[in-house]
């Protein structure tokens, strides 16, 4: 019984050997055929502008909150943002936005309203660097 029990911790110790070495070396020299089908993963970073909401109020205003994030290293003079239904602009209502200052790696929201565009348009947003996004209601 002892050299039974003796056989099977052996096995067991080479088996969990063979895991532990198997496993270092694969991760240390992964197979050709997985280094070349796997693309390197991208540097995650922050986008510097997320839309966090699209709300339709009633038939006659759409309220648009955008979250800027400075991700560069010099501070960024951000002026607001406009929407286009159509390729033609919304008219804002309200104040217009204050021009706004961002330090790296600071985060600011920004809510615009504007009157609200017909069912069926197609809106986008631009933002003060030129970039359009699609919006969806």
């Amino acid at each position: 019984m002892g050299l039974a029990r003796d056989a099977i911790r052996a096995v067991s110790v080479a088996a969990a050997a063979g895991i532990a070495v198997g496993g270092a070396l694969g991760l240390l020299a992964p197979s050709s055929a997985a280094a070349v089908d796997t693309p390197p993963a991208p540097a995650a970073a922050a986008r510097p502008a997320i839309v966090t909401s699209v709300d339709l109020l009633g038939r006659a205003q759409l309220s648009v909150t955008v979250r800027f994030t400075n991700t560069g290293r010099a501070t960024e003079h951000l002026t607001g943002f406009d929407v286009l239904a159509d390729g033609r602009p919304l008219t804002r209502l309200g104040v217009e936005p204050a021009a706004l200052d961002l330090r790296p790696g600071a985060t600011a929201d920004e809510t615009v309203s504007f009157t609200a565009p017909t069912p069926a348009a197609d809106l986008t947003l631009t933002l003060p660097d030129g970039v359009q996004l699609p919006l969806e209601l």
